[in-house]
Order: structure tokens, then sequence, then C-alpha cells
């Protein structure tokens, strides 16, 4: 993918999300990790932002929502908004248009569950686990992304549509998953 441009990941029905990809610099090492989702819901463009707080990344990996919680309810590696509103703290929230979201945090990550239109997502910070130095394991903590619930018939666009199989694959989606020639 290009690095740092918003691509469309997916279109399912009434929703599209978006995605911000980049890679560590490092000569000859192509691969990438997401920094920056956003999700547009029945006419708004922001329904759900989620992106990497930036100075803000030192939390270990591995979490699940039955891991010891971290006493602090304030979030420091997740930079979100709901609707265009900002959540900088655990709990629930729902928008207008009925989407519900779930924030927790444990000592080793932030995560959010997301609910909107027959979906089910979750976004979670995670370290680069690739590196044995915990310094560059954090210099790249990144966003993981995972469906829980997802209607796959309604979905009908989007990179990761054409990789699943969902829609035809294009050939800037083809050549996406090709690594660079130099």
């Amino acid at each position: 993918m290009p690095l740092a441009v918003e691509q469309e990941l997916l279109h399912c029905g009434d929703w599209t999300l978006f995605g911000k990809a980049f890679g560590t610099g490092i000569n000859g090492d192509h691969q990438q990790w997401f920094d920056n989702f956003r999700m547009s819901y029945e006419g708004n463009k922001n329904e759900l932002e989620v992106a990497v707080a930036k100075n803000q990344t030192s939390v270990p990996d591995e979490a699940d929502i039955s891991a010891p919680q971290d006493a602090s309810k304030e979030l420091a590696v997740l930079d979100m908004k709901i609707a265009g509103v900002k959540v900088s703290k655990t709990g629930a929230v729902a928008s207008e248009n009925a989407c519900l979201a779930a924030v927790w945090k444990t000592t080793e990550a932030e995560t959010i569950q997301f609910s909107c239109g027959g979906m089910v997502l979750q976004i979670k910070s995670a370290l680069a686990q690739k590196f044995d130095e915990e310094k560059k394991q954090i210099l790249y903590t990144h966003l993981d992304l995972r469906f829980l619930e997802l209607q796959s018939a309604t979905c009908k666009g989007g990179i990761l549509a054409e990789i699943w199989g969902f829609s035809p694959m294009s050939q800037k989606t083809a050549e996406m998953l090709q690594p660079p020639k130099n």
C-alpha cells in the first residue's frame, strides 16, 4: 500500500473503512502496519476515527478483555473520535447513528470494539513484535484490526474485499501485494 495515504479498505452496505499504513524506513524492510483507521457510515464521513497517539507508544502487546485492567481510565496510546467527539477514557459510547463503542484498557493494550451497521470490529494497539529491542517495538506501535461479525455478502469494494475474494481483484490491488522493486 502507499505509505501515509488513506486507502479504502472495505466497503460493505452503508459503511466504508479506510486506513493508512506506515513502514519502518529500514532499507530492505517492506513490512507495513496501520496507524490510522476511519469509518464512514450513513453519510457521516467520520463515524469512527482511531489512530496511534503521537509520542504515547509505550504499551506491551497481547491484550484481551479478560486481562488485568489498568487502574487508569485515561487512554494514552489510542487517539479516538466517535462521530467527531473525542474519546479519551475507557467506557461505552453510542453515536446518533446507533453505533456502539466499548473502549477498554489493560496493562498490555488499549482496545475499541465498535458495532455499527451489522458489523462488529476491534481495533487494538500493538507493539511491533518483529523487533528484539523494546525501543523499536514501541517506536513501531501500530493498530491491529479484527472483525468479530461481518456480513461479507454486503462487501463490494475496497482492498480487503478484493484480497478476501468478496469482489474481483484489481490490477492496482494486485500490485500492492508485491514488494517494491528497489
